[in-house]
């Protein structure tokens, strides 16, 4: 059976969880898990998901303490872009 064979209308359109591979890497540093989203798939609701917005003056104190804690660009992207951006954030240059 090849892909051609395939019957579209067989198989309703879905919303699949991944959790890909997170041995190593940036994913692994985010402890990643995605959703895939089929062309034609039905919205889902999450009840258990809540917004917050962060007024635009208490962003700054929040990234100082998170950074304080060891989260930073860095620790959650694992690249050297983000280590260049950290290094240059926390010297000032």
């Amino acid at each position: 059976m090849g892909w051609e064979d395939l019957n579209p209308s067989q198989y309703p359109p879905v919303i699949l969880p991944v959790q890909p591979d997170a041995r190593i890497g940036r994913m692994g540093q985010q402890s990643s898990c995605f959703t895939l989203h089929m062309h034609g798939a039905a919205p889902m609701d999450n009840p258990d998901m809540k917004v917050f917005r962060v007024p635009s003056d208490r962003k700054e104190p929040i990234r100082k303490e998170l950074h304080r804690l060891g989260v930073n660009q860095f620790t959650a992207y694992a690249d050297l872009d983000s280590l260049s951006k950290e290094i240059r954030r926390t010297w000032n240059i």
